[in-house]
């Protein structure tokens, strides 16, 4: 499975060394998609939820939150499977 092994990282914690570029191909695999730059985030949607996902890179990196957020949305939702 595609992103299985950072799928992993985040649902054992390993939140802090997470790459920009693997989150976001991450997050796609999940069926989100690039809406729209706001400031310095990029801000992501998916069909299936109300609210959007914004991510900020900070020296290539994403900021721990922001995975913990998609884990919480993944949880929630039936997008963990997918990708």
């Amino acid at each position: 499975m595609e992103n299985r092994g950072l799928y992993e990282r985040i649902l054992q914690g390993k939140v802090r060394e997470v790459g920009f570029d693997e989150f976001r191909a991450l997050v796609e695999a999940r069926g989100f998609r690039f809406e729209r730059f706001e400031g310095d985030d990029w801000i992501f949607d998916h069909p299936s939820r109300p609210e959007t996902l914004g991510v900020q890179a900070r020296g290539g990196k994403i900021q721990a939150f922001q995975a913990l957020f998609l884990l919480q949305m993944m949880e929630t939702q039936d997008f963990a499977s997918a990708g």
